[in-house]
């Protein structure tokens, strides 16, 4: 007795001949929904609109221009013949859902679009370097001050003094800075260094006066003696001269007159005063020099007494020791009593001596050593008077610089000049940022040259004009800050565009926060770095960002050639470059599952994640299992599903797991062309269209393979907005399962039996009816036996025939639960 009952419309697996397959297994499975173990064909297609034939992307903005969500599923939809990624933006209070584009051959740069027609390239470049003019304000600080008095006013007033000044011997009759007085003395005529004696020559020759040591000469019956007694020093005899000289003086804050007419009395003579001939420096020496010359005077006019006799001569001590032992006494020697009382009787002597000491006339041997001794030290009084004469004039600069420092206001609250206040000097730098009219920044400009400058200056800033057609509507100024041990670019003002020379006063402390875009780069490209151009051009025909997908946390990512690129969160159009992560091979595509990326490249796949753009981290996975097509990446639930060298793959971050390895040979998939493979997922049945064109169904969880009637279709997507799939099949866009029934078709395994045997009576259970009746085929031997039409679940008699191998194919647009086949009554009631 023999039945064939089928519950489990099972699905294929093409690696396996019909005659080995598993009874639950299907040599076709067509049109039926792959995750249902019924026969539950699957809903036809609705007609959206036309399309352009072949298109390779197709995408739908879920609202209107107005900011309402669409409600007719016929709207909104982006076709286009060029293979497409578009992402949409995680922005707050978006209304125009603008959307990020990729051209996913890397032909083109990326776009951002959005509802209201708006298609505009993503990113936003930043300004050129800017231009930078000092506006120095007009002040004079304490350091002007300084500067200017050294560099002018000093050597000013020194020149004014210099020009006035005087050098001389003896003014109106009188010594400069020698002697108090001639003392009846002349100058001499030839070297005004000289006072002369004169002295009749009978006196002369009596005291015998006229000597060649003394320089003494014979001068019209009279001896003259010459002593250097008038040093050389200088005076201001003309001080109205001086104080008109001072006077042309200009202020270097008006140009006007530094010195009122009412101080320059003062200043001139406190400037004669650095000459004054009695200062305390040579006061001294002219002192000594006074003495000299009055002693060389008596030396010649009078008589010097003298001692009559010497002066007592002082005991010698003794050279015995002083005390000697006698038995236990100590006895002082003879001889230092002896010196005591020579040492008592000296002392009287000399006291005797000098109060009674005798006058007498000196020779004149005596004499002559009182002249020689008054001229030489007068000599030596005049060098140091006209040394200290050539010092001052040597350090006349400095000694006018003191005075004016010490004695004359010329800077300051009570000074002949009011000062600003000190600089505070900084070493400046400025960046700027385009804004467009969507409040996108850019990335700063390159730094500007460094501006020097004080808290009282400002400095005109100007940016060029951005590109055309980039949508730049202001600009924002930013400048260094140090301070807490950090710098950092701070705000100082947003201009429009149009206003693009900004005059910066803002003092340091009104500065705003720090600029956020300095890594803010545009979508990176392929750099040509061969070129010599500062900024590198692209390098090839496809240089450009391509495979957008959208991760949790406003997160964008692309790639070029080996490189994955991320944006800022949320900020679609900023790519730093400090983001990107390199893999060993090229990479294919990109797909998301959770806060993970997955990368499959042309060898081993990678995981990268992170809930930051900053902070993501890769994970190479272990498996060999190359990506060969970018349309394949569909994430699923906790990883991704994609087309390998093998076959289908899952995974995610437990590595990667063949998915097809048991319903697919490899020879049997190399036929299928993977590498053309467009797939998307649907409530868990992964569809994919192979090379050849031909919809292949796969419930990914149990890996059951169907197939679906959905030729030639070159542009696949999930419109999430209605939960549904949409889909380019030549020219038309058309809504998957949406609309009417297809008619399913399931042929299962060869059934092979123990010997020959009839099969009697067909039943099936389900929803058939006249409008969707069910068909029912019955193969023996590989021929078709028998066909028959079931409108309800009663049972049908067969034809007779024996066959020992036997096949089934049911074909329906109705939902069955069960298909029996027995070859008897008995047997079909007790199934």
């Amino acid at each position: 007795m023999t039945a064939i009952t089928i519950t489990n419309f099972g699905g294929e697996i093409p690696r396996v001949s019909p005659r080995v397959l598993p009874a639950q297994a299907a040599q076709l499975n067509r049109n039926l929904l792959a995750t249902s173990v019924e026969f539950r064909p699957l809903l036809g297609d609705a007609h959206i609109q036309s399309a352009p034939s072949g298109a390779l992307s197709v995408y739908r903005l879920a609202r209107q221009a107005d900011g309402q969500l669409r409600s007719d599923p016929a709207q909104g939809w982006l076709i286009d013949a060029s293979d497409k990624s578009h992402v949409k933006g995680q922005v707050n209070d978006d209304a125009t859902e603008r959307t990020a584009v990729s051209w996913n051959a890397g032909t083109q740069r990326p776009r951002i679009i959005d509802a209201t027609g708006a298609d505009r390239l993503l990113g936003v470049p930043p300004p050129p370097v800017l231009s930078l003019t000092l506006n120095e304000a007009v002040q004079f600080t304490r350091e002007d001050a300084d500067l200017w008095a050294d560099e002018t006013l000093y050597g000013t007033v020194t020149d004014a003094l210099i020009a006035a000044l005087v050098s001389a011997h003896v003014v109106e009759g009188k010594p400069l800075a020698g002697a108090k007085e001639m003392y009846d003395m002349r100058q001499n005529t030839a070297d005004g260094r000289y006072a002369e004696k004169l002295i009749s020559l009978a006196v002369a020759n009596e005291k015998e006066l006229l000597r060649p040591e003394f320089g003494a000469y014979e001068e019209g019956g009279q001896c003259v003696i010459p002593i250097c007694a008038l040093p050389l020093w200088a005076h201001v005899p003309d001080m109205e001269a001086l104080q008109d000289a001072l006077r042309l003086i200009e202020s270097p804050v008006d140009g006007g007159q530094l010195f009122p007419d009412k101080d320059l009395p003062k200043i001139a003579r406190g400037l004669a005063g650095i000459f004054d001939p009695a200062a305390d420096s040579i006061a001294s020496a002219r002192s000594a020099l006074d003495g000299a010359v009055k002693d060389f005077i008596a030396a010649i006019e009078t008589n010097v007494e003298v001692p009559t006799t010497p002066a007592p001569v002082e005991p010698s001590k003794p050279t015995v020791s002083e005390w000697r032992i006698v038995g236990e006494d100590m006895v002082r020697n003879q001889q230092w009593i002896t010196y005591d009382a020579a040492m008592v009787q000296w002392r009287n002597d000399l006291a005797k001596w000098e109060a009674n000491r005798l006058v007498v006339k000196q020779d004149n041997s005596g004499r002559n050593t009182l002249i020689v001794a008054a001229k030489a030290k007068a000599q030596a009084q005049h060098d140091t008077i006209v040394a200290e004469y050539h010092k001052r004039r040597d350090s006349l600069l400095v000694r006018v610089t003191a005075y004016l420092n010490r004695d004359v206001s010329v800077f300051g609250e009570d000074g002949f000049i009011k000062l600003d206040p000190d600089r505070i000097v900084e070493s400046r730098y400025y960046v700027a940022t385009y804004v467009t009219d969507w409040g996108e920044e850019s990335a700063p400009s390159p730094v500007s040259e460094m501006v020097e400058m004080d808290q009282n200056d400002s400095v005109i800033v100007t940016v060029l004009a951005p590109p055309a057609g980039r949508h730049i509507q202001k600009w924002r100024l930013y400048r260094s800050s140090a301070g807490s041990g950090s710098a950092a670019f701070l705000f100082v003002d947003e201009m429009l565009i149009a206003t693009r020379t900004y005059l910066d006063e803002l003092k340091g402390e009104l500065l705003g926060e720090v600029c956020p875009t300095f890594l803010w780069a545009e979508p990176p490209y392929r750099l040509d770095n061969n070129s010599a151009q500062e900024t590198k051009p692209p390098k090839g025909d496809d240089p450009y960002l391509r495979g957008f997908v959208g991760m949790p946390n406003g997160i964008l990512a692309g790639f070029i050639d080996n490189f994955v690129a991320f944006s800022q969160p949320y900020v679609y159009y900023a790519w730093p470059v400090e983001y990107q992560i390199s893999t060993e091979a090229p990479i294919v595509g990109l797909g998301v599952f959770g806060q993970s990326l997955f990368v499959g490249t042309m060898t081993y796949p990678y995981i990268i994640s992170g809930a930051d753009s900053a902070s993501m981290s890769a994970l190479k996975l272990p498996q060999l299992q190359p990506c060969v097509s970018r349309r394949s990446i569909v994430g699923v639930g906790d990883g991704v599903v994609y087309a390998s060298t093998d076959g289908l793959c899952f995974a995610n971050t437990a590595g990667v797991q063949l998915l097809t390895g048991e319903l697919f040979s490899r020879e049997d998939w190399t036929a299928l062309e993977p590498a053309a493979i467009v797939a998307v997922e649907h409530e868990s049945v992964y569809y994919f269209w192979d090379g050849l064109g031909r919809c292949w169904a796969l419930d990914f969880l149990v890996k059951k393979l169907a197939r679906v009637d959905l030729e030639g279709v070159t542009a696949v997507c999930r419109d999430v907005l209605t939960d549904s799939l949409f889909a380019v099949r030549g020219n038309a866009l058309q809504r998957l399962f949406a609309s009417g029934r297809r008619t399913g078709v399931w042929r299962g395994s060869k059934a092979t039996f123990p010997m020959h045997t009839a099969l009697a009576w067909v039943q099936v259970d389900g929803r058939q009816s006249e409008d969707e009746p069910v068909i029912v085929r019955w193969y023996g031997e590989g021929q078709l036996r028998h066909s028959v039409q079931l409108t309800d679940t009663l049972p049908q008699r067969l034809p007779p025939g024996r066959w020992l191998e036997h096949e089934i194919e049911v074909e329906s647009a109705a939902r069955l639960t069960k298909v029996v086949l027995a070859s008897s009554t008995a047997e079909l009631q007790s199934v």
